[in-house]
């Protein structure tokens, strides 16, 4: 038996019954987030004040009266409503069992609150309608110019003690003709240089900056990098062709810091670049499970939320192939190959939007989704910004 949130059986368990409070869109969402029969077994009814505004039932589970209720102190009760800080104070006065809001049943434990997922479902699906109605373009481009990173991070599945991706090094050709479709169509979305790899390991990222700004006057043109091979003057070549810059430092310290700290005196200085951000990380972090491929996440558990990456992001390998989304990291799902195509006819193909349609109805539809915990709605709705 699956179910998606594995820590709430233990908590199930422990009542005679279970009763939701409210019967509206939280509560679907709720009751979405484990496989039916498994939580059907558990929830004996779901309460309101009044039968006449309610179905009589949702996904097979009664909706009853709760004036017509008795519930014990053997009992729990778990309030599936927005605004629920008033009525719980209010139900705790009136009765004796356990009462939990949802967000306390179903955590996802990265930062973001239950109420949130469930706003975001729904931007995400309007977003969805509107894209298919429209035929949207995407807002965020990243181009991985080569499939190598030098870092040893434990959370990423390309880091260099993992099996490694088939060397790949995009040909100049390639790059232009990417750089020249995006140009055609006056892309003013966000450009990243960069996917899953360390940009600097290329050592034509200077040239290929330099022609995406001159082509893309109006993108927002970025990278992160682990700072491992920048100085100085690597910054200098290439300071006037960003908007943003990000130095993730995996391996503080000493030395590493003072090098850092040139580069983030000149950047200063030079007053050419409008957001720089430095972060120290530890390398073995337990971060997102990155498509269920980072190897220390064990995330083992679906995310009822909807994914706005297949709507708004193009991510190009160094072949010309896109991957469904930045965490496809090992590049296996392909929607097609910018090499001899156009972009537009890859973003606008039969296969994108049956992927598409598969991630909106449920992650589990796809294997590489199912296990992965990224939860963003990316601005679906605005043009997109960084840092």
């Amino acid at each position: 038996m699956e179910k998606y949130f594995e820590v709430s059986s233990d908590l199930f368990d422990k009542y005679n019954r279970i009763y939701l409070y409210g019967a509206g869109y939280i509560c679907k969402w709720f009751i979405g987030n484990f496989e039916l029969n498994y939580i059907k077994k558990y929830i004996t009814a779901i309460l309101v004040t009044d039968l006449k505004e309610n179905p009589k039932e949702i996904f097979g589970i009664p909706v009853i009266k709760y004036s017509d209720t008795i519930i014990t102190s053997e009992d729990a009760l778990i309030i599936t409503i927005e605004y629920f800080e008033e009525l719980e104070t209010q139900l705790k006065k009136e009765l004796m069992c356990d009462i939990f809001s949802f967000n306390q049943i179903v955590p996802y434990g990265i930062g973001i609150d239950s109420l949130s997922i469930v706003k975001w479902n729904i931007e995400i699906n309007d977003y969805y309608k509107k894209q298919k109605e429209n035929d949207l373009l995407f807002k965020y481009v990243e181009i991985e110019t080569i499939n190598r990173c030098n870092g040893e991070c434990s959370f990423c599945p390309v880091n260099v003690n993992e099996p490694q991706r088939k060397y790949k090094k995009m040909s100049i050709d390639l790059f232009k003709k990417i750089i020249n479709e995006l140009a055609d169509i006056r892309y003013d979305g966000l450009l990243a240089l960069f996917s899953n790899n360390e940009p600097f390991l290329d050592d034509r990222i200077y040239e290929f900056a330099e022609y995406a700004r001159e082509k893309l006057p109006d993108a927002y043109i970025y990278l992160y990098t682990n700072g491992t091979m920048l100085d100085e003057n690597k910054i200098k070549k290439i300071i006037n062709s960003l908007d943003f810059i990000q130095i993730d430092n995996y391996y503080p310290n000493e030395e590493k810091r003072l090098n850092i700290k040139k580069i983030e005196e000149y950047l200063k200085l030079s007053g050419n670049i409008k957001k720089y951000n430095y972060f120290e990380v530890d390398k073995d972090a337990i971060r997102l499970s990155r498509g269920g491929n980072s190897p220390n996440s064990g995330v083992k558990y679906t995310l009822n939320a909807a994914c706005c990456l297949p709507l708004v992001q193009l991510v190009i390998r160094p072949d010309g192939k896109v991957s469904l989304c930045c965490n496809d990291a090992l590049g296996e799902h392909t929607m097609g190959d910018i090499s001899n195509n156009t972009i537009l006819d890859v973003w606008f193909s039969s296969k994108y939007k049956s992927y598409r349609d598969a991630i909106m109805k449920s992650r589990k539809n796809i294997e590489n989704c199912k296990y992965c915990n990224y939860i963003d709605r990316r601005d679906v709705w605005g043009k997109g910004k960084m840092g």
